[in-house]
């Protein structure tokens, strides 16, 4: 996956554009939005793993192939990128607010998407840190220590 790519599908995943020609099934927000209106168990991990893998090839085109070895205070971050982003983060928020006003389904589920909340939130500001070279790992890592799973 190239960068260009990588925008394509997180522009997919946060359902904001319908110039992008990806499957609307492969799109995060879209299956939470569907989920909520349906009342459907979402399946949120698969779609979450694809936002991840997308935010890392990100990573490494912004801050390099090493980003712990070549970190530098001053880089670009694609005005564009940002606002994918920010809404990705704010979707999953609003959703689980819903889901949980609502006591749309079970407590598990709502924090599959609030863990799907954090994880998009971790791996942006690794991103903008611009210093972790495998954001999985070190997003893993973090919640182990945290004992959040």
């Amino acid at each position: 996956m190239d960068y260009q790519q990588a925008i394509n599908r997180l522009i997919n995943h946060a359902n904001i554009s319908d110039k992008i020609d990806l499957p609307e099934e492969e799109s995060l927000v879209y299956h939470l939005w569907i989920s909520t209106i349906s009342g459907m168990e979402p399946t949120i991990a698969p779609l979450r793993k694809d936002v991840i893998r997308c935010l890392q090839e990100i990573n490494l085109q912004i801050n390099g192939s090493t980003p712990s070895d070549t970190i530098t205070s001053i880089r670009s971050v694609d005005e564009e990128l940002v606002i994918i982003v920010s809404d990705l983060i704010h979707s999953c928020i609003d959703f689980y607010a819903t889901w949980t006003k609502r006591g749309l389904f079970d407590e598990q589920t709502r924090w599959e998407l609030q863990i799907t909340a954090w994880m998009i939130s971790y791996a942006w500001g690794a991103i903008l840190a611009g210093d972790i070279d495998d954001i999985e790992q070190e997003m893993n890592y973090a919640l182990e220590v945290k004992e959040i799973v």
